[in-house]
């Protein structure tokens, strides 16, 4: 997400497997999203999804008060 986000709203997200389980590690609960442009969203404070890589994943965002803007993931 780009903008900062108001206080009164939420944001999270998931990240599940191929039967829509969410991945343990990648829970909404390990979730950690830094109200700053220039902050990355984490899991439990570990920004390495490299584990994922060729996994068949799907994204849950679970939002209040919010409207997707964008979403992308970085290679180091």
């Amino acid at each position: 997400m780009k903008k900062p986000l108001p206080a009164s709203g939420h944001l999270d997200l998931e990240v599940l497997d191929e039967t829509n389980k969410p991945i343990t590690g990648c829970t909404s609960a390990d979730c950690i999203y830094y109200n700053n442009v220039h902050k990355c969203m984490t899991f439990a404070g570990k920004p390495d999804l490299t584990a994922l890589i060729g996994r068949t994943i799907r994204l849950r965002f679970n939002m209040r008060e919010r409207k997707p803007h964008a979403f992308q993931f970085v290679g180091k």
